[in-house]
């Protein structure tokens, strides 16, 4: 069984776009709407998504505090995790993410090759 990408995201209208864009790639999806229940699904051992698209904003726990408490756990492998929220910017160039969860679209494949992703 594949494992899931994993969409935490409280907005309706976000999961959707998400969700119908992987799902037309034949991708299996999973779904938290807020900041626990996604942290519980990051960390499942039996089944470990594949990817996490993580909103900031949440319900119950924000998305920074979801990624240092994925980061830190030794019991799951190595997920990606893409922030997906126009805070996550701001937190970036305000330099309240470290250097190693900022996005750097100078190295992006988008830029390199020219094609558009997702």
């Amino acid at each position: 069984m594949a494992r899931p990408i994993l969409i935490i995201e409280d907005d309706p209208d976000i999961v959707e776009v998400l969700r119908y864009s992987l799902e037309a790639q034949k991708l299996e999806t999973r779904v938290a709407i807020t900041g626990k229940e996604g942290l519980a699904a990051s960390l499942d051992k039996d089944r470990p998504p594949l990817l996490i698209l993580l909103d900031q904003l949440l319900p119950e726990m924000n998305g920074l505090e979801i990624c240092r408490r994925i980061r830190r756990e030794p019991a799951v492998p190595h997920i990606p995790i893409i922030m997906v929220t126009a805070k996550a910017s701001e937190a970036a160039r305000s330099g309240q993410l470290p250097r190693s969860q900022r996005a750097r679209p100078e190295e992006s494949p988008a830029k390199r090759s020219g094609k558009s992703y997702l």
